[in-house]
């Protein structure tokens, strides 16, 4: 099975749910069996075009091994964000550039995570040597 690369427009839950897979080394079709649910419904799960009742995040969980809790809210927030983009961002003080950021982060090994800080502060003290900020 090839590495799952994450569209930009894919939320949190969905990413989750797809490393989960890549690592059991499972495809959409046999999570699809171990769940006695339907392809299609599966399919549009892991691609973040729908989200899981509570119950049917239960099983899921417990099938591939996922801390229900955790995915709760990230499906909670998946869905906070497509319903309102970079609204609740902006009201809790946030950029809401910074949730861009933020998602591909936990995909980061402590090296990389290193080296792209390392990148940003450089360009952050250029801007701030040339007299230049983003507004």
């Amino acid at each position: 099975m090839p590495p799952y690369k994450r569209p930009l427009d894919v939320g949190q839950f969905a990413v989750a749910v797809n490393n989960k897979l890549e690592e059991k080394g499972w495809s959409v079709l046999r999570l699809a069996e171990e769940l006695d649910a339907t392809y299609e419904h599966v399919r549009k799960i892991a691609k973040g075009l729908t989200f899981p009742s509570m119950r049917f995040l239960k099983d899921l969980c417990r099938v591939l091994g996922l801390d229900y809790g955790q995915m709760a809210r990230l499906v909670v927030a998946d869905k906070i964000e497509k319903k309102y983009g970079g609204i609740p961002a902006e009201l809790a003080g946030k950029n809401p550039r910074f949730t861009q950021i933020e998602r591909l982060l936990p995909g980061l090994s402590d090296e990389q995570f290193q080296t792209v800080l390392g990148l940003l502060q450089g360009m952050d003290r250029r801007n701030r040597n040339h007299g230049r900020t983003q507004k």
